[in-house]
């Protein structure tokens, strides 16, 4: 094969191969010059043999124990080296490196150039070795240091050739093949034992075989139990033990980028639930050959448990695209008998070494990525320092939140809702922030994702809820009937406890159910909807009112919200904002208010800026409004003073 002059130039790899190249063809020659391939002196029955026998090992190899699967030895440089001493130089060379020139052409096939340097080493190899053995003799010392002349040519071309493919120190890939070396030290040890055999009789030599065709044997057998080991028994990919060693090796080997991904099936359980563990085999093998073909022969794909995949790409350039892809690839539709399901995974990315090191940081990177993508729904996240809760700073940060909440280092701002049939304020919704001692007073984008991450979120939402009846019942003291909202997170929905803390906190600040709205989101609902409704219904056997927050932004069946026992929906300020500008927004505005208004719920619009809006909102027929044309969120005495200032004079548009 012709090679390119530049390339050769700027490849070490190529540089290298191509100097063992030129020294084994010049050792040929000088082979050839000093009759190392003269007719044979013996019958060429036995050489025969031999040339077999180096075939039938070269193509047989054995794993090294305790070393990666691709490093392996085989009898060959026995066999080859037992020729040599038993034919000659010329003998060896044709045994050792013709048979590796006909194994590689017709089995393992790789490219030309690396034929050729095979056939080099192994000629190099073994003229070295027969050159020893000329100058000290065939006695005991020329044998010994005619093997280890050829172990050490042989080691140290392939230790040198693959530490440049690999882009490691020499030394450190000499040390890795250690096992390697030493084996195949102990297979040449053997070779007075075959070269005494085989003067007996070509006939015995099958018979040295069997030991290496038992330890062949017996190699297969440890690498099937090793390989059931190391994979999952429902898809074949490998495991997550396999996985880790697998990444581990690509990032000792790394030179380019290498992208490690997890990713989770969304609402495997339900399907496991609905239809049965035995089709949800048929998902989980179905996704496991998806994933394989968008990560391609080059990608690493593993299941790592349940519903959890793991892959590992090498050298891509836009990671987020080839995930996007693969998300593509798992939302088609998959057949299961009659019934046609889609599938899609929450995917969390972690990059070496931008994101970590080691395979143990990037894998728990990406883990924190997918439950970031799969809590925000977003598909796909890359990994950020800034939003894991378990990086330096953030745990700082939550170890100052855990103990800032009992210290009451949280404070409540409220925003106003305007009632838009009266023009007065009439409640208001409480959002938290956090007074840090050193930081100053923290946005709850700083935190609350923190707490949500963590095992805060109950006491969070706790203080939130006595400061805002606190602020009710002082209200209430100014004679002021004013009512406050608290947002309540998703795990709410699901404690039996939650009724009886809130018909708690009501009863200490002597507050009656209807000053409390409580605000849910619409995927908080859709979790568990059954379980859901009950907690709602104990909550509104205590007055308390009850609202469907980001309405539009999530999945709510129509069935369940007819049936949900709510009070009133919050139509997400992302339509309010724009409705202006935008008669797509306009429109789902006006439709939710007349859904609103059809199941009996009272509308509330978030994002109210202009007066335009609040107009246009007002002809629809809302019921209330929030936003910044009406009060930014304020501290408890500065929106107090507001309204003792305004009084029960309306509002002007």
């Amino acid at each position: 094969m012709a090679l390119d002059p530049i390339r050769l130039l700027r490849d070490p790899v190529l540089r290298f191969a191509s100097a063992v190249i030129v020294a084994g063809a010049v050792a040929l020659g000088v082979a050839a010059a000093s009759g190392a391939f003269a007719p044979l002196a013996h019958p060429p029955v036995l050489l025969v043999v031999f040339l077999l026998l180096s075939a039938a090992s070269e193509s047989l190899m054995i794993r090294v124990p305790g070393q990666d699967d691709e490093l392996r030895i085989s009898a060959s440089s026995l066999m080859s080296f037992s020729t040599l001493v038993l034919y000659g130089t010329g003998a060896g060379i044709a045994a050792f490196a013709l048979t590796l020139a006909l194994i590689d052409a017709f089995v393992r096939r790789p490219a030309p150039v690396k034929v050729a340097f095979n056939v080099a080493q192994c000629t190099l190899a073994i003229g070295a070795a027969g050159l020893v053995l000329d100058l000290v003799g065939h006695g005991p010392l020329g044998w010994a240091a005619a093997a280890a002349t050829q172990l050490v040519v042989n080691n140290l071309c392939t230790s040198r050739v693959t530490s440049l493919a690999l882009g490691v120190p020499f030394v450190a890939q000499l040390r890795s093949s250690a096992a390697a070396v030493v084996a195949d030290g102990l297979l040449l040890a053997y070779s007075p034992i075959v070269c005494l055999v085989a003067r007996e009789g070509a006939w015995l030599l099958p018979v040295v075989a069997l030991p290496f065709a038992a330890l062949f044997w017996s190699g297969r057998e440890a690498d099937r139990r090793r390989s059931d080991a190391l994979h999952d028994g429902l898809t074949s990919l490998p495991n997550r033990v396999l996985f880790g060693q697998r990444l581990r090796h690509e990032l000792r080997r790394a030179s380019r980028s290498v992208d490690v991904m997890l990713l989770d099936l969304d609402g495997f359980k339900e399907v496991n639930d609905a239809l049965g563990h035995a089709y949800g085999d048929d998902v989980l093998r179905e996704v496991a050959r998806r994933l394989s073909r968008c990560a391609g022969e080059d990608g690493i794909v593993a299941r790592l448990g349940g519903d959890e995949f793991g892959v590992v790409l090498v050298g891509i350039e836009d990671v987020v695209a080839v995930a996007r892809r693969m998300r593509v690839a798992l939302e088609e539709p998959l057949a299961l008998g009659e019934l046609r399901l889609r599938v899609s995974a929450s995917t969390g990315i972690a990059r070496w070494p931008v994101h970590g090191e080691d395979a143990d940081e990037l894998l728990r990177h990406a883990d924190v990525a997918m439950y970031l993508a799969k809590g925000a729904r977003t598909g796909c996240e890359l990994y950020d320092p800034a939003r894991d809760p378990y990086g330096p700073e953030r745990l700082a940060l939550l170890g100052e939140l855990r103990e800032g909440i009992p210290r009451g280092e949280l404070v409540v701002h409220y925003q106003p809702k305007l009632s838009l049939r009266s023009g007065l304020v009439e409640g208001a919704e409480a959002l938290v922030r956090w007074q840090h001692p050193r930081r100053g007073l923290l946005g709850p984008g700083e935190f609350v994702e923190l707490a949500e991450q963590s095992d805060l979120m109950p006491a969070l939402t706790a203080s939130v809820l006595e400061s805002a009846l606190a602020q009710v019942a002082a209200w209430r003291a100014l004679g002021m009937t004013m009512s406050v909202a608290v947002n309540v997170p998703p795990e709410a929905l699901h404690d039996q406890a939650l009724p009886a803390a809130v018909s708690a906190a009501l009863a200490r600040h002597g507050v009656g159910g209807s000053a409390l709205h409580l605000e849910i989101t619409e995927s908080s609902l859709m979790r568990d909807a059954a379980r859901a409704t009950e907690i709602l219904d104990a909550l509104r056997a205590l007055g308390v009112r009850v609202a469907i927050d980001d309405f539009g932004t999530g999945y709510s069946s129509l069935a369940w919200l007819k049936r949900l026992p709510a009070h009133e929906i919050k139509i997400d300020r992302s339509f309010v904002l724009e409705m202006d500008e935008r008669s797509s927004d306009a429109a789902i505005v006006q439709s939710t208010v007349q859904l609103g208004q059809t199941l009996g719920l009272a509308v509330v619009a978030e994002g109210v800026e202009t007066a335009s809006a609040l107009e246009r909102l007002r002809s629809f027929g809302c019921d209330v409004a929030q936003g910044y044309l009406i009060s930014r969120p304020l501290p408890a005495d500065e929106l107090t003073a507001w309204l003792l200032e305004r009084g029960r004079e309306p509002l002007a548009a």
